[in-house]
């Protein structure tokens, strides 16, 4: 484990950028970030959970502190009838591409204070052994269309930087999936076809907070 600077790996020959996440700081985007992609980068995307992406703009349009929100870049909520808690950066362009799956929220504190956690993967034509863990967030936005989830504005930018990435169209070779999501099956039933008949003898769980009575955890045991 090392200390990841997620601001600094921003910097690349990107031409697409993708911002999932919970709550969306835009001031902190277009103040902070916006200074560490390449000018090149013109689709630039956050997609943040419904609810929590509508209150913060009652905020922003009442100080008015954001002033390039759907000109320079898109931002849009994802309304998926529950909290959409994913959180990852994808950046991209025709040849290679870098995808950052962690906790942390597009806001100071979860880019650049200590307590979230990240990985990071690379890929490059030379280097594809990450290619699965593309594939399988490409699978994951493509599902979010699907459902209806994600659509217009922020579909077309979607459509736009698969197709300026063509090599996250192809197919990821059999093997462990180590980007995964739960919009069709629980972490819990995939947790559970992925151990099959092996014994656990220790689990390990980080989380900020657990749900009432630890529902979730019990049931994880179980």
């Amino acid at each position: 484990m090392e200390n990841l600077k997620v601001p600094e790996r921003l910097k690349g020959p990107w031409e697409h950028a993708l911002f999932l996440t919970y709550g969306a700081d835009l001031p902190f985007f277009e103040h902070t970030l916006w200074s560490q992609l390449p000018n090149r980068c013109r689709n630039r995307i956050v997609l943040a959970d419904g609810r929590s992406y509508l209150r913060a703009c009652q905020s922003y349009a009442r100080r008015a502190v954001v002033r390039h929100l759907n000109q320079r870049y898109i931002a849009v909520g994802i309304f998926c009838g529950q909290a959409a808690h994913a959180k990852a950066i994808l950046l991209t362009n025709s040849e290679r591409g870098r995808l950052l799956v962690g906790s942390g929220n597009l806001s100071l504190q979860g880019y650049a204070s200590g307590g979230e956690l990240f990985t990071e993967y690379e890929h490059t034509a030379d280097a594809p052994s990450n290619l699965g863990a593309f594939i399988a967030f490409r699978e994951f936005l493509e599902d979010m269309v699907r459902q209806g989830y994600v659509h217009g504005t922020a579909e077309r930018h979607l459509a736009l930087l698969l197709e300026g990435s063509p090599w996250l169209a192809s197919r990821a070779e059999s093997g462990p999936q180590p980007v995964r999501h739960n919009l069709q099956t629980s972490f819990v039933e995939q947790l559970r076809a992925a151990i099959g008949t092996e014994p656990v003898e220790e689990l390990w769980v980080l989380a900020p907070f657990y749900d009432e009575e630890a529902v979730a955890l019990e049931r994880l045991l179980t």
